[in-house]
C-alpha cells in the first residue's frame, strides 16, 4: 500500500501533538504505523484523534515548523489484518482441504466423488441417469412437460389436493381442502384492476361467442339470459309482500298483490314522485328522448310539452311557454265554448301598432251596411243534434260580409276581421297491438305482454311466444279536405261601431241643417 502524504503538518519541537491541514489521518494511518516528520526523523503513531491531530513517540526532535512535509507509512495494521486474514482461510477450510485427499489427482471427477463421471456433456447425463429429456428444447406431455414454451399448458387432466396459498401475486389460484373444509377453491388476486370471474362459451373453431356470465370483486353475479333450476331454497313459494315480493306465482295475481290492476295498463291509487322527477313518453316506440313530456317546472307551475314543439305551463296562470307562438284550437279542431269570469284581454299597445288611420268613405258605407246584416241564425249541426231545440245565435255571414266589400270596391282578404282556413285530407292511420304470454322452457315469465316485450328474447330458443290476443288502435282518424270561414268578432264590432259612430253623425248634422 503507497504511503501517506496529502497535505501538511504542524508539529512543534519536543511536542507528540501532530497537526494536519489538509488530511485524512484517519482512513489512511492506524496505531503503530511509522511517522516522517518534516525532520526526516521516524517516529511511531501512537493516538490518531481525528483526521487533522494524531500523537507519535517520541516527541517531536527536529525545529518547529508550521506547515512541512511529512510521510505515513503502513507497518502495523496491514500486515498483522492479512496474517490475521491467512490464519482464520487455514482454521475454516485447512481440514476440508485435507480431506478431499486424492480427488484432486482426477481429471473427471466420478459420481462417487460427487462428480459427474464425464468429460463431456453426453457422458455427464448418462453418468447421472438424466436420459434424454435434459435435452429436450420443449419437454413433451408423454415426459412430464407441458409441449408448450409460451407458459400455457393444455392437460386432459389436472387433479389439485392442496390448498392455495400463493394468491399474493396478482393472478387466479386453485386449490383443495382450504381449512380442512374438503372444498375445492379458487382465489382472483386481481391485482390493479377490476377483479372478478367470468365464464362463457364459444363454438367449435373459437369465431363466435356467447354471453358471459360475471361474479364481480364486490360479489354481484350476472346471469346474460336465465337460471334454470329445479328448485331454489326459499323460493318455492312466491316471497311476500313483506318480504320485497308480490305474494304471487304468476303476473296477474302479482299486479294485483301490488295494487296495479290485473291488465296490461296498470291501475293506481296515487303516485308520488320526488326530485327533478318528469314523465316521458315514447310515441310508437320512439328511440329518442322523449316524444312528449310532463315535467314540474317549478313548486307551482307544471309544464306539458313536446319535443318538437312549445308548451303549456299550469299553475296559478295557465300559458304558453313561448310568447304569441301556440294557438288555441284550430280550424279544424275547435273548442265549443269558453267559459270566463271576463273578457279576454288582447294587446292594443301604442308601441306595437302604426298609427291609427280614420276610415275611408267606402269603409263608413260598408260598415254602416253591415249592421244591417247583423241577424239571427242556427247551426246546422245542432238543428242536427237537436231539431228545433237548437238555440238561436246573433251575427252573419261572412260570404255575406265580403259581397258587400267588394261591391264597395274593398278587398275583404285585407282585413283581419275576414278569415279562411283550408287544410288537406288525412289518410286514417293505426297500429296493431299483439299481446301474448312469454316462455322459458315452458314456463310462464310474463303474460298479457306486448310483443315488443319478447322481442329481446327472440333469438334465444329457450324462449316461446303464445299469442292471445290482436288489437288495432286508431291513431290518426281519416279527414277529408276542406275549408271554412270565419270572423274576429271583436275587430268586426269595431268595424260596425265605427259605421254606427259615422250615422249617427250624418243624422245629427242632416237635423242642425234643417232647424
Amino acid at each position: 500500500m503507497p504511503w501517506y502524504k496529502a497535505g501538511t503538518v504542524s508539529v512543534t519541537q519536543n511536542s507528540n501533538a501532530v497537526i494536519g491541514s489538509g488530511t485524512a489521518f484517519i482512513a489512511n494511518s492506524r496505531v503503530g504505523d511509522g511517522f516522517r516528520g518534516p525532520d526526516g526523523g521516524w517516529y511511531e503513531v501512537t493516538n490518531i484523534a481525528s483526521d487533522t491531530a494524531m500523537s507519535i513517540s517520541p516527541n517531536y526532535q527536529g525545529a518547529s515548523n508550521s506547515a512541512g512535509g511529512y510521510a505515513l507509512a503502513p507497518l502495523q495494521g496491514y500486515v498483522k489484518e492479512s496474517a490475521d486474514a491467512l490464519r482464520a482461510l487455514v482454521n475454516q477450510f485447512g481440514t476440508k482441504l485435507a480431506a478431499l485427499g486424492t480427488t484432486g489427482n482426477y481429471d473427471t471427477l466420478p459420481v462417487a466423488k460427487g462428480g459427474t463421471g464425464g468429460a463431456n456433456q453426453a457422458d455427464a447425463r448418462a453418468g447421472l441417469g438424466l436420459g434424454s429429456v435434459a435435452v429436450e428444447s420443449t419437454v413433451p406431455v408423454a415426459k412430464g412437460g407441458t409441449g408448450r414454451t409460451d407458459g400455457r399448458v393444455l392437460l386432459s387432466e389436472v387433479g389439485v389436493q392442496q390448498a392455495a396459498a400463493l394468491y399474493n401475486v396478482q393472478g387466479m389460484y386453485m386449490g383443495w381442502n382450504s381449512g380442512s373444509q374438503g372444498e375445492g377453491h379458487f382465489v382472483v388476486n386481481r391485482g390493479g384492476g377490476a377483479g372478478g370471474f367470468s365464464w362463457r362459451t364459444v363454438n367449435s373453431d373459437n369465431s363466435a361467442t356467447g354471453p358471459a356470465m360475471t361474479l364481480s370483486y364486490e360479489g354481484a353475479l350476472k346471469v346474460p339470459l336465465s337460471i334454470q333450476v329445479p328448485q331454489i331454497i326459499g323460493l318455492t313459494t312466491a316471497l311476500s309482500l313483506t318480504q320485497g315480493g308480490t305474494g304471487a306465482s304468476n303476473v296477474g295475481s302479482a299486479r294485483d298483490n301490488l295494487g296495479l290492476g290485473n291488465s296490461g295498463a296498470p291501475t293506481f291509487s296515487g303516485l308520488e314522485l320526488t326530485g327533478g322527477a318528469y314523465i316521458d313518453f315514447h310515441f310508437q316506440s320512439s328511440t329518442a328522448d322523449y316524444t312528449n313530456r310532463i315535467i314540474p317546472l317549478s313548486a307551482g307551475n307544471l309544464g306539458i310539452s313536446s319535443a318538437s314543439a312549445p308548451g303549456l305551463v299550469f299553475g296559478a296562470q295557465f300559458y304558453p311557454n313561448s310568447d304569441g307562438i301556440i294557438n288555441c284550437g284550430t280550424s279544424t279542431n275547435r273548442f265549443a265554448a269558453y267559459f270566463a269570469v271576463t273578457g279576454a284581454i288582447q294587446t292594443s299597445d301604442a308601441r306595437e301598432k302604426t298609427t291609427v288611420s280614420p276610415m275611408s268613405g267606402p269603409e263608413l258605407s260598408v260598415s254602416m251596411l253591415l249592421a244591417r246584416e247583423i241577424g239571427t241564425y242556427k247551426w246546422l249541426e245542432a238543428i242536427d243534434k237537436k231539431g228545433e231545440e237548437a238555440r238561436l245565435h246573433i251575427g252573419m255571414t261572412v260570404q255575406r260580409c265580403i259581397e258587400i266589400m267588394v261591391g264597395a270596391g274593398i278587398d275583404p282578404m285585407s282585413y283581419a276581421f275576414i278569415c279562411f282556413d283550408e287544410w288537406g285530407a288525412l289518410p286514417e292511420e293505426s297500429i296493431e297491438i299483439i299481446k301474448g304470454n312469454i316462455y322459458s322452457a315452458g314456463e310462464l315469465i310474463q303474460s298479457n305482454a306486448n310483443y315488443s316485450e319478447f322481442d329481446k328474447y327472440s333469438e334465444f330458443p329457450a324462449f316461446t311466444w303464445e299469442e292471445t290476443s290482436r288489437e288495432v288502435v286508431i291513431t290518426q282518424k281519416a279527414r277529408e279536405a276542406g275549408n271554412r270561414y270565419g270572423f274576429r268578432y271583436d275587430q268586426l264590432a269595431l268595424f260596425i261601431a265605427r259605421g254606427q259612430e259615422e250615422r249617427i253623425a250624418r243624422l245629427e248634422a242632416a237635423i242642425a241643417s234643417a232647424q
